[in-house]
């Protein structure tokens, strides 16, 4: 076993570790959709809400909770980290509260801090994986 550790997270107890990009494994849409969501709250929590409207937030950033799927032309899941931001600053500042790009970063990088602690809510295999996953697994 083995531990993954980065500046403000840990990871530990791997015995496995199978990257994936862009969806092939796992669901893109629960997974950026629960950070955006958590983002967004977040960010209305810390500036104030009702001014904040959360469902906006989640739009901005490139989620729709209607759908509970990501919007094709992102930001997230698309676009950088600071494009995202910069989305985020942009709409606030359009509706009257300006924020700075570098306290929307502190907001992501405390939302950033619990997701370990909930991958097993925001990871879901594609069922159209679980098959070669298992595959894999054996071999």
């Amino acid at each position: 076993m083995f531990s993954l550790v980065a500046r403000n997270w840990q990871l530990a107890g791997l015995t496995t570790v199978l990257f994936d990009k862009d969806g092939t494994f796992i669901d893109l849409h629960r997974y950026w959709g629960g950070i955006t969501q958590r983002r967004a709250a977040a960010i209305a929590r810390q500036l104030g809400a009702p001014v904040v409207d959360v469902a906006s937030l989640e739009r901005v950033m490139g989620y729709d909770r209607d759908t509970g799927r990501l919007l094709p032309t992102g930001p997230v899941g698309l676009k950088s980290r600071d494009e995202v931001l910069a989305s985020v600053a942009q709409h606030l500042a359009g509706i009257g509260v300006p924020v700075s790009v570098e306290e929307l970063a502190a907001l992501f990088d405390q939302v950033h801090a619990t997701v370990p602690s909930e991958l097993k809510n925001l990871v879901r295999v594609l069922p159209e994986a679980v098959d070669l996953l298992e595959a894999l697994r054996r071999a």
